[in-house]
């Protein structure tokens, strides 16, 4: 009779092989699933990316669109300056010699109204 050693032996040498071949079976079987969902999830993953890419050229367009705004609203302001000091050094004229002459404007009340709304004194 043969021992239970040699059972054992005789038994692995018959299982060994589909003992291995299963354990690559396993392997190949996890590989396709790893592959797979890698495929699957390529659209969304293309799409996060192009997500991604749209939100840092948004982040770059509101930096010059403030940089733009900031540098408006300074032309703003300086322009807001110079008609105020050209409106003022109108007024300023027009008060310091008013339209005394009827025919430089169509009518004589025109002329007047102008001074009155302007601060000069009455030129007749």
């Amino acid at each position: 009779m043969s021992t239970i050693g040699q059972q054992l032996g005789a038994f692995w040498l018959a299982w060994k092989w589909v003992v291995i071949l299963l354990a690559l079976l396993v392997a190949s079987l996890y590989f396709n699933y790893r592959q797979h969902m890698a495929a699957a999830s390529a659209p969304i993953r293309a799409e996060l990316e192009a997500a991604r890419n749209g939100l840092a050229l948004s982040g770059v367009l509101l930096a010059d669109t403030r940089a733009a705004g900031d540098a408006l609203r300074a032309d703003v302001a300086s322009a807001r300056q110079t008609l105020t000091t050209a409106g003022t050094n109108y007024r300023r004229a027009v008060r310091s010699a008013p339209l005394v002459n009827p025919a430089c404007a169509p009518g004589v009340d025109r002329v007047r109204a102008v001074n009155q709304m302007l601060g000069a004194p009455d030129g007749q």
